[in-house]
């Protein structure tokens, strides 16, 4: 098991990366959802974007961090 693993682990969850299409989010979501499995993935975008094709579509969400009222509903549900 390599140190990220390990860290990944230690991290109190469930794991919310937003920006997770983009390219680093996407890369981060997919190697923390390795390890994990309450980790989730945000944007704004109403369909899947194409960084995170062919992953759980239950792990990612949908949220315009720019309004305050979506952004409070994510955390009351996650």
């Amino acid at each position: 098991m390599n140190d990220i693993t390990v860290e990944i682990r230690k991290l109190r969850g469930p794991i919310v990366v937003f920006g997770g299409c983009g390219f680093l989010g996407a890369n981060m979501f997919r190697k923390i959802l390795s390890v994990r499995e309450d980790c989730y993935a945000i944007t704004h975008r109403p369909f899947i974007p194409w960084r995170l094709v062919g992953l759980d579509q239950s792990k990612i969400l949908r949220c315009d961090v720019n309004r305050k009222d979506q952004v409070e509903q994510l955390f009351r549900d996650y």
